[in-house]
């Protein structure tokens, strides 16, 4: 099988078992608890679909030092392990938020709650991700300013709203978006997805949202989708979510999805598309991806894997890898090592490098996500009631005037 040569399966699956053993043995040695999970199957998927992201820039940036450009990697693999990966994230956020609109029959949706939960959920590891990118660029500038203060400003605008309207380069560092390894395009989308999800509410689910949720609601997804084109092949993959719902609700389906065979169709689906197609962006390649999906979603753990300790563990630091490890393997390659790693190393030797790497990925990601994810996921009652004191006050305060 093509997707079998170099660098290959064996390689990959050498890194990721590291990466994932490596994972639970500190979060054994510190005592991490894992989180309740409602649908343990995806909470163990998730660590692996960033992990595999990690990987495919890894192999991106390879090439990249080898032949001076920016490009998708020669193996269908390597590919899959990027574009398959983002489906199905947007297949989570669909089934998840599907899911939660269908459940609002019986109870009513905090908005307000909902986007303060968004909110805390991305924006605090964010910033400090763009801290460490404005960082990166300050030094790799010589801490010049190369254009006027009021137009980095106003880069930084751009770039504090997820580049979902605009990705400028900042001080004129024509590498600024190689530092992301281009992943904010898909936070573009998921915000796309959040504040559409009162629109379909009201059109599909019977939900009433406020006339002002519904406003913003209708700016956010009319601004992204003129500033930039909206494709419909993200947009299908977030739809499959809503299909994963409804197959979970057909209760005498279960014990087949659950099924040992059903885990082997998943592993003859991704061959399958790894196979015969080079990319996950197309229809039949999301067909195969919305079986896989529908039956882990569904309660199907692949011979126990996704359930276990050491994926859920990796599950919890799912966003911290996918957003860290971008800036970090520019850090490590152009800044402290200053070097060109495919004239450096043999193949083998770079992945080798990238396997130590994985271990400092994961531990960085491990502080990132206990100190500042968790703690702002935590707090998201409280910041809600803290809200509603505050409009209640100034209302208070409205009426007396």
């Amino acid at each position: 099988m093509d997707f079998l040569n170099e660098p290959n399966l064996i390689i990959a699956l050498v890194i990721v078992s590291v990466a994932t053993i490596y994972c639970y043995y500190i979060g054994y040695l510190l005592k991490f608890q894992l989180k309740p999970a409602k649908f343990e199957t995806i909470d163990g998927l998730r660590g692996y679909l960033a992990f595999l992201v990690f990987m495919h820039h890894a192999n991106i940036y390879y090439y990249y030092f080898k032949n001076k450009t920016w490009d998708l990697p020669n193996q269908k693999l390597f590919i899959h392990f990027g574009q398959t990966s983002v489906s199905l994230f947007f297949m989570i956020t669909g089934f998840l938020f599907f899911n939660k609109l269908i459940e609002s029959r019986s109870k009513k949706i905090d908005w307000q709650q909902f986007y303060i939960s968004r909110i805390l959920r991305l924006y605090p590891l964010y910033i400090l991700v763009l801290i460490i990118i404005i960082l990166i660029i300050a030094v790799s500038s010589d801490f010049r300013l190369n254009e006027p203060l009021s137009d980095i400003f106003s880069q930084l605008k751009d770039w504090f709203f997820f580049t979902a309207f605009n990705a400028p380069t900042i001080n004129k560092f024509e590498k600024t978006m190689n530092i992301t390894c281009y992943v904010l395009w898909t936070l573009k989308y998921e915000w796309f997805y959040y504040f559409s999800l009162p629109l379909i509410g009201l059109l599909f689910f019977k939900q009433r949202p406020s006339l002002f949720v519904l406003l913003i609601s209708s700016y956010v997804c009319y601004s992204i989708y003129m500033r930039k084109q909206i494709e419909p092949i993200y947009l299908l993959s977030f739809l499959s979510g809503l299909l994963a719902v409804l197959i979970n609700r057909i209760t005498s389906l279960k014990k087949y999805i659950i099924h040992p065979v059903s885990s082997i169709l998943v592993i003859m689906c991704l061959v399958y598309m790894i196979e015969f197609y080079y990319t996950a962006y197309d229809y039949i390649p999301l067909l195969l991806i919305t079986i896989v999906f529908i039956i882990i979603s569904n309660g199907n753990s692949i011979f126990g894997l996704l359930t276990s300790k050491a994926s859920r563990l990796l599950g919890q630091l799912s966003y911290s890898i996918y957003l860290m490890h971008a800036p970090l393997l520019y850090i490590m390659f152009k800044i402290i090592f200053e070097i060109q790693p495919a004239l450096v190393f043999s193949l083998y030797g770079y992945w080798t490098v990238i396997a130590g790497f994985s271990v400092l990925l994961i531990s960085i990601c491990h502080i990132t996500y206990y100190k500042i994810e968790l703690p702002m996921i935590n707090s998201t009652i409280k910041i809600s009631n803290k809200v509603n004191e505050i409009r209640n006050s100034i209302n208070k305060l409205y009426y007396k005037l």
